[in-house]
């Protein structure tokens, strides 16, 4: 699937910074999250090409309370939520959904290079793993 070749260009442009206990825990949960968005769970080959994408993620603790994008803003990263709550609303200030842990936000809008089409907040303190546009754009081309 386009999804499933997109993934695996990835596996060259992630950064994870210093693995602690604490971390490598974080990581095996992102390594189950990554086998769901990358469709590839069916296959003992590609635990080795999610483990050198969870390797490369750059993680990122996000205070509650912060904005993580506005509506109309150009989509820098897609987000992996680790854990945490954060809410997206509408450019009403209507909150239309409230994303899961485990949930990749932006993501499309990477893909696509299309804008934001809500506003992001953490309503508490969160932990995502991040994709950044320029690392992804450096897999796109190559």
């Amino acid at each position: 699937t386009f999804l499933a070749l997109k993934a695996q260009s990835l596996s060259l442009i992630f950064d994870l910074q210093d693995i602690d206990d604490e971390t490598e825990s974080e990581r095996s949960k992102v390594i189950v999250m990554l086998k769901h968005y990358c469709c590839m769970i069916n296959n003992n080959n590609n635990n080795n090409f999610l483990d050198s994408i969870a390797d490369k993620m750059k993680r990122e603790v996000v205070s509650k309370g912060t904005q993580l994008w506005k509506f109309g803003d150009n989509t820098t990263s897609a987000r992996l939520l680790l854990s945490g709550s954060i809410s997206l609303s509408n450019d009403d200030n209507i909150i239309w959904i409230k994303p899961e842990e485990s949930s990749f936000i932006g993501l499309r809008g990477l893909i696509l290079g299309e804008k934001h089409v809500s506003t992001a907040y953490c309503e508490e303190d969160c932990v995502f793993y991040v994709l950044e546009k320029g690392v992804y754009e450096f897999l796109s081309d190559t």
